[in-house]
């Protein structure tokens, strides 16, 4: 599902995920959980440069791919 929205400057799907829960209105918090420095900065640079981490139309589309495989409940 998370595939479907990566390209451009949201590289991976783990970036996808980062992004989806930055950019979600429900979630107050989220443990992401870097064991090392090294992935604390790959967090970092993946979750891109501001407040817009995904577009509209990339948010549509992981909403619709999450439906369709049933990860929206």
């Amino acid at each position: 599902a998370l595939s479907s929205v990566v390209g451009g400057d949201v590289a991976t799907p783990r970036a996808v995920a980062l992004r989806f829960v930055l950019q979600n209105p429900v979630v107050s918090s989220a443990v992401i959980g870097p064991r090392n420095r090294v992935q604390l900065d790959q967090l970092v640079r993946e979750a891109g440069p501001g407040p817009e981490y995904l577009t509209s139309s990339s948010l549509q589309r992981l909403r619709d791919q999450l439906a369709r495989v049933g990860a929206n409940r």
